[in-house]
């Protein structure tokens, strides 16, 4: 099969995808932000004292969900168990230190680090090396950067590092991290919608490939949608019957049929 696009592939051009996913956050009650419980993938992959760490770093942040967090550490350093230069000790060569591997001034990449320093621990100063105040130092300076973008998660993760590959790979661990648990309705239901209408709006124009998530630069529909919605903070499966299932309904109210007089 020839490349086509995933406008063309999804529907007529970009209209019908966007109805797909504004449907599907009519589906799930129109979803708010609310985080996810951790799978089992979750809790034997990341230490649990991490666990913590994340879960408690992003409860001070409105919109950035703790499994993104999360997948951040594991891409840095798998939680600290990467044995490389800068992780406990020194920096890597871009100037980089920590579980985190935030910049801390010593090299081209700048001091992200200090300018959003948290003493997680309360012990008196930040330490880069401490997770108990690198996550939440990093926890803030994603915060900042979900401000500074409108609350766009995903741009957020981009300003933590450079790279769409990065983006991608940290929404995808951040699935695997986390179950959604509760979709709520209110006010904040709209803003919750445009971020993966806006995710969608960026890959218009990317080959479409079934089975495609964005990893290897394609997505199928499924997989689209399922990376829009990661970008706000919502997991869903791959798989459009399984978005049907893993979503609340709406009970559409009865039509009464009005008798003639």
């Amino acid at each position: 099969m020839k490349a086509r696009t995933v406008a063309l592939a999804c529907g007529s051009g970009a209209a019908m995808f966007l109805v797909v996913l504004l449907l599907l956050a009519t589906l799930a009650g129109a979803a708010s932000l609310a985080d996810g419980v951790p799978t089992s993938q979750a809790t034997q992959d990341i230490p649990p004292s991490y666990l913590s760490l994340y879960q408690a770093a992003a409860e001070t942040c409105s919109g950035l969900p703790w499994s993104v967090l999360a997948a951040i550490g594991k891409v840095e350093t798998n939680h600290g168990r990467l044995v490389a230069p800068g992780v406990t000790s020194g920096t890597n060569s871009a100037g980089a230190a920590g579980p985190m591997q935030m910049d801390v001034g010593v090299g081209p990449a700048g001091d992200a680090f200090w300018r959003v320093a948290v003493d997680g621990n309360a012990d008196g100063r930040a330490d880069p090396y401490d997770p108990a105040d690198a996550i939440p130092t990093a926890a803030a300076y994603l915060c900042t950067a979900l401000r500074d973008h409108g609350g766009d998660l995903a741009q957020a993760i981009l300003a933590y590092n450079h790279a769409q590959w990065y983006v991608q790979k940290v929404l995808q661990i951040a699935q695997s991290y986390a179950t959604a648990q509760s979709y709520a309705t209110g006010e904040a239901a709209p803003l919750a919608a445009e971020r993966p209408v806006a995710f969608a709006y960026a890959q218009l124009g990317t080959p479409y490939q079934w089975g495609g998530d964005g990893e290897n630069g394609t997505f199928d529909c499924s997989g689209l949608t399922m990376m829009a919605w990661a970008a706000a903070g919502v997991t869903l499966p791959h798989n459009s019957a399984a978005h049907d299932r893993s979503t609340p309904h709406r009970r559409a109210r009865p039509h009464r049929q009005r008798l003639p007089r």
